[in-house]
């Protein structure tokens, strides 16, 4: 069971499983030797990047203890097929966003094939999920079959997965099956509607987005959805929503000042999801494409602070910087204002300053590495002379 076009730097084991970089030149150990080297490097032929050049991106799935070690068993496909998708999720999490380096990677790259060869005979199987079963479509030689890479997989990046949140996740699977559940499932919501698969345009990406946070946060309502969202977001979220220069841009006035900016975005989210399904009239405080990027952003963050109230993960200080940043996000980034020929406002005395996603990350870690370079100053003046009085 492989990857086709995921390229990593190197090896990662999670969930029972290990995802190995791949080449047809240069295959791992005990994969390049006998008739399965020889297969292997026939079927990696036949794949093709985007331009029908082959294609050298691929990634290997093997499992932990299997005999041989090369091999899953069809019982333990499915299995597999989660692993893939939660190894996807955690890279899908540490993603950048604009600009010329940041990594524009998608949930399409993570998409695994089983495909079942019988060394040295060319014959081929290839297993794909049916929505009345799962199919075994067999008959094929190697050379009957050519793959080519989707397009939205072109030009992407691969994200360096957190290795933490590996491990948070194993841990989440042994010991909270509750928890598990209800991540694993958000989480197959949230990977096709991060495909960029041109099916999911008109908004059906951000609904699909929207429901993977229902499932994930508890709700059925825009309301509860957007409680839930700040019980678990409450120590990051500190802009009022009646104090918002953003809402105030749209002429948006609120007088519940004990909600959040961030509150007030979960509910604009999931009326989009409720507008999209009853075909009514969307809200507009923020653009489709500005809350999928948003959302995007928020969603990992947000698994990660459920598995960290659990006792699971730990919240380290880039981790704290990315929470702190959202609402910030909300309030002053301008999609439009990420186009470099993008006019400036009109009124030169407008408060609402048009900022790029890259420029508030930026000032955010600043601001806030500098608070902690002084707090820590502060600390060890603070030794230094209960020592010196001793």
């Amino acid at each position: 069971m492989f990857i086709p076009w995921l390229k990593i730097d190197r090896e990662h084991s999670f969930l029972g499983y290990k995802f190995i970089p791949i080449q047809r030149d240069k295959l791992p150990d005990g994969l390049g030797v006998g008739d399965i080297g020889v297969s292997l490097k026939a079927l990696f032929s036949r794949y093709v990047d985007h331009m029908g050049k082959p294609s050298d991106d691929h990634a290997v799935i093997l499992r932990d203890g299997a005999d041989p070690f090369w091999a899953i068993a069809e019982s333990d496909l499915e299995d597999a097929f989660l692993a893939a998708n939660m190894f996807g999720f955690a890279s899908l999490c540490e993603r950048e966003f604009f600009g010329h380096d940041a990594h524009r990677i998608n949930s399409t790259a993570f998409r695994s094939v089983a495909q079942k060869l019988s060394p040295p005979s060319t014959a081929l199987t290839i297993t794909r999920h049916s929505i009345d079963g799962g199919i075994m479509d067999g008959g094929y030689e190697f050379e009957d079959m050519l793959q080519q890479m989707p397009t939205q997989r072109a030009y992407s990046r691969f994200s360096q997965p957190d290795e933490r949140l590996f491990r948070a996740l194993e841990k989440c699977r042994a010991e909270n099956g509750d928890l598990w559940a209800k991540i694993c499932n958000a989480i197959s919501i949230w990977m096709m509607a991060n495909s960029e698969d041109q099916t999911l345009s008109g908004g059906a990406d951000l609904t699909l987005s929207a429901i993977a946070f229902e499932h994930l946060l508890g709700g059925q309502s825009a309301k509860v959805v957007a409680d839930n969202f700040v019980k678990y977001w409450e120590n990051h979220l500190l802009i009022s929503a009646a104090k918002s220069v953003k809402l105030r841009k749209f002429g948006i006035q609120t007088d519940r000042n004990r909600d959040t900016l961030g509150h007030f975005w979960m509910v604009r989210l999931y009326q989009f999801r409720s507008a999209y399904v009853h075909n009514h009239r969307r809200a507009d405080t923020w653009t489709p494409r500005q809350l999928m990027v948003l959302q995007a952003f928020a969603f990992g963050s947000t698994v990660k602070i459920m598995l960290a109230q659990s006792g699971l993960f730990t919240i380290n200080e880039s981790d704290e910087d990315t929470l702190f940043a959202f609402e910030e996000l909300l309030e002053h980034w301008d999609f439009e204002a990420e186009h470099w020929d993008a006019p400036a406002d009109s009124d030169p005395n407008a408060k609402y300053d048009r900022k790029r996603w890259s420029t508030i990350l930026s000032n955010v870690k600043s601001k806030r590495s500098f608070r902690r370079f002084f707090d820590r100053a502060i600390e060890e003046h603070a030794a230094t002379i209960e020592v010196s009085s001793d």
